[in-house]
């Protein structure tokens, strides 16, 4: 088994995001080929799978959904009510403390 941390310690996260995205990815071209072939995209072989042993698949799929979520919100602003400069000031403190923690986001559009 080929060693993908290998000289890079400390670097486990990056790894990790690095892995989610390619699964995402690979669901894409999934869905992108069922579209043109007219086949069963991500939904439908998930379908497929839970069908044929419910048990196994939810086993599967609770590897890779949050085990945990802890929210606390701090504070919340009716951010209509604020000007630029207090829109800035917020961006710049969020940002700092993310480069701070040095965490990737990934942004995601509610519809």
């Amino acid at each position: 088994m080929t060693n993908l941390t290998k000289g890079n310690k400390g670097k486990g996260s990056e790894l990790v995001v690095r892995i989610r995205k390619n699964i995402m990815r690979s669901f894409d071209i999934v869905e992108e080929e069922a579209k043109i072939t007219e086949t069963k995209g991500i939904s439908g072989i998930l379908a497929d799978a839970f069908r044929a042993n419910p048990l196994k698949f939810l086993d599967s799929a609770s590897k890779f959904t949050p085990k945990d979520i802890n929210a606390e919100i701090v504070n919340t602003i009716d951010v209509s009510k604020l000007n630029d400069s207090e829109l800035a000031e917020i961006v710049l403190a969020t940002q700092a403390k993310l480069a701070k923690n040095k965490e990737p986001i990934e942004h995601t559009t509610i519809q």
